[in-house]
């Protein structure tokens, strides 16, 4: 097993555990970078480019690394010209995700980016959307990777297709009755609470439930909720549980559909049915926060953003 972990001193740590060993023994520990805080890491994904298996990370100052897996070189840079962390102000990268030819980034500005990682092509950025600021998080269908969701500070919950984009299809109308191309389903929230009051959007994370389906998203919340959509049935959510006492951080789907794991903002992660929204256990938090983290079941690999 092998675990991947970034922090907010920009360094990059590859751990490996023996699969003849019990956990219990000293890991191989490589660190690859130098402390330099301008340089902190936001996201990370892993993907296999070009039938080598490689690690992106996305940093504070704008700059997009891609990394070999073994040794920690950077095989190629990219820059967002809107991450600059400078100031408080400047944005910062809520999704990111690769496959062997595209890098899709998203800031929290609304700028999405579909670009292409092929050496013969670097210069060509495919599509870029301009959508809604005060985005919290954007995941790309790991099947269907023209689909992405997205959501965040009063942002509901909205389903792109990035092909009817590029082609002008608008399939629905946003509530300023405006048509927007791509846009294919965006939730509604919830209704008015016991004393008839609004309650607030802040979507933290979300992931598609199903890599067959592109209709079913569960998603996580700044007020410890955890919602389930299903496309297809209403614009509402289908389930919502309030779990816990503190805010959604990040959010994965488990051993299948009927699982998530998420954490919140003191370092706990929790396992839950969605189909009943109960809690299957529970992982106290530590001295530290998880601010993202996901797994690669087929190859054993997980990713860990700590602060």
């Amino acid at each position: 097993m092998k675990i991947f972990t970034g922090d907010e001193t920009g360094l990059v740590k590859s751990i490996t555990f023996s699969e003849n060993s019990d956990y219990a023994s000293s890991p191989i520990v490589k660190t690859w970078g130098k402390i330099d805080r301008s340089k902190s890491i936001q996201l990370m994904c892993y993907t296999t480019a070009l039938e080598k298996k490689k690690l992106i990370v996305a940093r504070k100052n704008g700059q997009i690394d891609i990394l070999d897996t073994n040794d920690g070189k950077i095989s190629q840079e990219f820059f967002e010209a809107q991450v600059t962390g400078e100031h408080k102000s400047s944005a910062r990268f809520v999704g990111l995700f690769a496959n062997d030819s595209i890098l899709v980034t998203c800031t929290d500005k609304g700028i999405v980016r579909y670009q292409s990682i092929l050496e013969d092509n670097l210069s060509t950025i495919e599509t870029t959307l301009t959508l809604a600021p005060d985005l919290c998080r954007l995941r790309v269908h790991p099947k269907e990777h023209h689909i992405f969701a997205c959501g965040g500070k009063e942002r509901e919950l909205s389903l792109w297709d990035v092909n009817s984009y590029k082609e002008g299809i608008c399939f629905i109308k946003t509530q300023k009755k405006e048509q927007k191309a791509g846009l294919v389903w965006m939730s509604k929230n919830v209704s008015h609470d016991f004393l008839d009051l609004r309650v607030p959007v802040w979507i933290t994370d979300l992931q598609f439930l199903s890599e067959q389906e592109t209709t079913k998203l569960v998603v996580g919340t700044k007020y410890h909720q955890i919602r389930i959509y299903d496309t297809k049935a209403k614009r509402r959510p289908v389930s919502d549980y309030n779990i816990g006492n503190n805010p959604v951080v990040s959010l994965i789907i488990g051993r299948n559909s009927n699982e998530i794991f998420f954490t919140d903002t003191i370092g706990n992660v929790f396992s839950v049915d969605v189909r009943t929204g109960k809690i299957l256990g529970q992982f106290k938090g530590k001295k530290f926060r998880i601010l993202h983290y996901t797994h690669y079941t087929s190859t054993i690999y997980y990713l860990l953003y700590l602060l």
